[in-house]
This record gives C-alpha cells, sequence and structure tokens, in this order.
C-alpha cells in the first residue's frame, strides 16, 4: 500500500562551512574502496513532529548553525569530486529546501 503526501518548499538556503578549510587539507585522496564505490545520489527528507511551544524560526537557525559546525569538522562533506579521484575541500556551500 503506497500513499502519497504533499510537501511544499517554503524556502531554500545555502550554508557554508563555519570556518574556512586549512589549505593542507583541500585535497582529500579517496582511498582505494572509496573509489571503486558506484557514485549515489541519495535524496533525503527527514520529518520531525511538531511542537508549538518551540518556534520554528528558532529550530531553522540552530539547524544551520549545526550544519554549517559540521561542515568544518568534517570537511570532505562540503568537497566535489575533482579529477584522479580527489575531493576538493574548498569551502564548497550545501543548498537545500526548507519544507
Amino acid at each position: 500500500m503506497s500513499t502519497s503526501m504533499k510537501i511544499e518548499v517554503i524556502g531554500r538556503e545555502t550554508i557554508k562551512p563555519s570556518s574556512p578549510t586549512p589549505s593542507n587539507l583541500r585535497n582529500f585522496k579517496l582511498s582505494f574502496l572509496d573509489q571503486q564505490a558506484p557514485i549515489t545520489y541519495i535524496q533525503l527528507v527527514l520529518f520531525y513532529p511538531f511542537n508549538c511551544s518551540n518556534e520554528v524560526g528558532k529550530i531553522c537557525r540552530s539547524l544551520k548553525a549545526s550544519l554549517s559546525k559540521s561542515l568544518t569538522m568534517f570537511y570532505p562533506f562540503a568537497g566535489l569530486l575533482g579529477e584522479s579521484m580527489n575531493l576538493l575541500c574548498s569551502n564548497v556551500t550545501m543548498k537545500g529546501s526548507i519544507l
């Protein structure tokens, strides 16, 4: 049994890492296993229960700040796949939608 759900995009955001990637970490070589894995795109939607006591704006700001900090600590997540199977970690921004 399949169900459908209507989703409305109410905003789009671009998130940058909270601090720049150091120059010595900007070129990240993928391991042999990473190079052999197929490239896949995973689109993910997370649903959270609505709590009237919290402001939606406060929650959005908190999620944006935590993603920005995560992109700094895990700098390959903000990288692009370059030639020679290297990740170019040069403070690429992450794009997303608010539903």
